[in-house]
């Protein structure tokens, strides 16, 4: 049998006569990379191309990412402010943490 070990990131791939990944790393990209059958290549090729997110899920999951990295960014400002110098620096730190937020935003647009 003919394997190929191929990268699922940029899609190099080399013949190989074993299933052993030898040198198990991406010559283009350095990912990892998986030994496949030579049969087993078109197959595995549609399957890829016949799996997509609709649009509506992948704009909901950017939006929960940015949700959740903002509230993360928010609550370490505030434990931080709060643990170098109580409420009113663990404000401060919320306030700035706030405008970095609204300007990276901003500039994202523009």
């Amino acid at each position: 049998m003919e394997y190929v070990h191929r990268c699922v990131i940029c899609d190099w791939q080399r013949s190989a006569a074993s299933p052993t990944v030898t040198s198990p790393r991406c010559d283009n990209c350095g990912c990892a990379l998986e030994s496949v059958q030579v049969s087993d290549i078109v197959a595995l090729n549609l399957l890829a191309e016949g799996f997509q997110l609709p649009e509506r899920l992948q704009t909901a999951i950017v939006r929960a990412a940015a949700i959740l990295s903002v509230a993360v960014l928010m609550v370490a400002a505030a434990r931080t402010g709060y643990t170098e110098g109580g409420a009113a620096m663990a404000v401060t730190a919320v306030g700035v943490a706030g405008l970095f937020v609204v300007m990276t935003m901003t500039a994202q647009r523009a």
